[in-house]
């Protein structure tokens, strides 16, 4: 899906005009909608019994526990081809790491265009401001670690990218199925909390619907994690490639 969705280059050789918007934008706001859709009617796609638990309907956590999943799980590919598809030598830190500007300028489109998303959410779920900015300063954060792992998808290689593939899927779909069997099996009373936190999904479903009076996610781990493992990333990429 990730090389048909976008294999347009972002950084034309010669200097030309940088494209901020593709396909994909489309696809993440399909699945932007849909999220709210969900999270504005839980009962229609819950249990009862767990539906009718909320206080009121979680748009606003649906809406960006889908965006960081799918932003950790699709656009690792998608930028990583693109760069590749681009022309940027594998052996290129420079080209590598040059994505970082394009893949920014896309990010900030994609939060405008879905910022009548977000008014919707916060407005159905009753939350604040600070909920909302919370939910997005978190989400920039996985967006981080999704380009790190873009620039080794970038290379071109057969290993990297299925390594880089196989560690998105285990990030946005893994840890949260694995949270929620380990609360089956461990009982309701004793979910594994940290597994929650460390999960693009769960974390920025929890950070959403928190309404604390602080500006930054919590905990605070959870969110210098993903900038963390952005950096590691970009710093090996730049050892590998000299």
């Amino acid at each position: 899906m990730s090389a048909s969705i976008d294999q347009g280059g972002d950084v034309p050789a010669g200097g030309k005009v940088v494209q901020f918007w593709h396909p994909a934008g489309a696809v993440f706001l399909a699945v932007s909608v849909a999220a709210l859709a969900v999270g504005s009617l839980p009962e229609s796609f819950l249990q009862p019994d767990f539906g009718g638990g909320f206080a009121s309907p979680p748009a606003l956590q649906v809406l960006l526990a889908a965006q960081a999943g799918l932003l950790m799980l699709i656009c690792p590919l998608v930028l990583g081809r693109r760069a590749a598809a681009a022309g940027r030598s594998a052996a290129s830190d420079e080209g590598a790491l040059a994505s970082i500007f394009p893949a920014a300028g896309e990010y900030v489109m994609l939060l405008v265009a879905s910022a009548p998303l977000y008014v919707a959410a916060a407005w159905l779920s009753d939350a604040t401001a600070g909920d909302v900015v919370r939910g997005l300063l978190y989400l920039t954060g996985v967006a981080m670690a999704a380009w790190g792992l873009s620039l080794w998808v970038a290379q071109g290689r057969a290993a990297t990218t299925t390594a880089a593939a196989l560690a998105a899927a285990l990030i946005a779909v893994g840890m949260p199925v694995t949270y929620y069997v380990l609360t089956e099996v461990t009982g309701r009373g004793v979910p594994p909390d940290w597994l929650f936190s460390a999960g693009p999904a769960t974390c920025a479903y929890s950070v959403a619907a928190a309404r604390s009076a602080s500006w930054h996610p919590a905990p605070i781990w959870a969110w210098a994690l993903w900038p963390g493992v952005a950096a590691a990333l970009a710093f090996a990429r730049l050892l590998r490639a000299r």
